[in-house]
């Protein structure tokens, strides 16, 4: 046996996913369905100034990845607005839970700990002594 450290393949990465499939099948978890979902708004000019977006997980769960609101229109309420929507519509596909990684720099926890968020993790000093990194998540009701 060799042991190295090296890139690995596309065709090895693809074996390797298919075997962890082969895994859940045999255990009889059911196919992982993803589905991305996105809230975009626009100014009257069509010039983008907020986006929700993120993927699904087994209908149970859903991972924002992106929330954002253009600079001059934070603490307008627009994030708010738009994360209320992305849920809106999670929600009537059978979404429960809600999870996301934010940064304590911009006190960004604050505002999904107003939105009803609670903190699962935090990694202190992720971001060089200027903020943490943290996991949050939400029930929807």
């Amino acid at each position: 046996m060799k042991i190295t450290k090296r890139d690995i393949t596309s065709e090895e990465l693809k074996m390797i996913h298919d075997d962890f499939r082969a895994i859940e099948v045999k255990y009889g978890v059911a196919l992982d369905k993803k589905e991305r979902f996105n809230i975009t708004i626009d100014d009257d000019d069509g010039n983008i100034i907020g986006i929700a977006t993120g993927l699904s997980h087994r209908d149970v769960a859903f991972f924002l990845s992106d929330l954002w609101v253009r600079a001059d229109l934070r603490g307008t309420g627009l994030g708010s607005k738009i994360l209320r929507m992305l849920e809106d519509d999670i929600k009537k596909i059978g979404i429960k839970y809600i999870y996301t990684w934010t940064s304590s720099f911009d006190k960004n926890d604050e505002f999904y700990k107003k939105q009803g968020y609670s903190e699962i993790m935090r990694h202190e000093n992720y971001y060089n002594d200027i903020g943490d990194s943290i996991y949050l998540h939400k029930e929807l009701n």
